[in-house]
């Protein structure tokens, strides 16, 4: 999601001054002025010798290219939401031709990649002299946040949803990190908030009825659907399991797929 009307260059969330229209968008976005550097990319890259680098991304990213690419030139974008400028983009799909006639075709080498998208941008960038350097920012401005507690990796791997807490305060904390984006939100925004929270627009008294209208709907809406799913096939047992988690033990399997520890 966009959390600003125009952005600049030197911090990425920087906004061009635009006199009466940025008065408007209140104090969040006031009196901030950059020139723009349009051949800018922000890309949160790292290498094999950073310690981000975990043995899962040496064997899924850097192994599967030792082949194909100079290790040195391999590099990861996490997240990999990346802001790559229209020469750099350009340069990239021109990529294949720069190589010579005796390389071989970079994208095939991807196949095997785990989430090919996050390597394939910086590497072809790193291919081209571009990255390190002073036009790539190795930064994202994309926020984002995982829950590094969750009990399985299919969770950890899903940002964290701000359907039910997008206000002003969080846009200014984004905004604070240089962000331009916001992940995730999974249902549709009103442009009414959104405004009133990346804009600052006023909202008049009746807009503001209308939006607790719609929370205590969605609200109630969420009870049902929570009753429904409670009261269904994950009711809890005497002893404390559900169904669903009950059924599969019987048949040898615990709640993540796994042999059973019960057996």
């Amino acid at each position: 999601m966009l959390l600003t009307g125009s952005c600049g260059n030197g911090d990425a969330g920087s906004t061009v001054d635009k006199g009466e229209e940025t008065e408007k968008r209140g104090s969040v976005d006031r009196n901030i002025e950059c020139e723009v550097n349009w051949d800018r990319s922000f890309v949160d890259f790292y290498g094999r010798d950073s310690h981000r680098c975990t043995r899962f991304d040496e064997q899924n990213c850097w192994d599967v290219l030792a082949q194909s690419v100079p290790p040195d030139a391999i590099h990861k974008a996490l997240p990999g939401w990346c802001l790559v400028s229209r020469k750099h983009a350009q340069a990239v799909l021109d990529l294949p031709s720069q190589l010579g006639d005796g390389a071989p075709d970079l994208w095939p080498a991807f196949n095997n990649v785990w989430a090919p998208e996050e390597v394939y941008f910086p590497t072809a960038l790193a291919l081209l002299g571009y990255l390190p350097g002073n036009d790539v920012v190795s930064k994202t401005v994309t926020h984002s946040k995982w829950n590094e507690r969750a009990r399985n990796q299919k969770d950890r791997a899903h940002p964290l949803e701000y359907d039910d807490s997008f206000n002003e305060h969080l846009v200014q904390n984004v905004r604070k990190e240089g962000c331009l984006f916001l992940r995730k939100m999974k249902r549709p925004l009103d442009i009414r908030i959104w405004e009133r929270a990346a804009l600052g627009k006023e909202i008049s008294e009746a807009d503001v009825n209308a939006d607790q209208d719609r929370d205590q709907t969605l609200s109630k809406k969420r009870q049902r659907d929570y009753d429904h799913y409670d009261s269904g096939y994950h009711t809890g047992d005497r002893y404390g399991h559900s169904r669903y988690s009950s059924s599969r033990r019987r048949h040898g399997r615990d709640d993540f797929g796994n042999g059973s520890r019960y057996k």
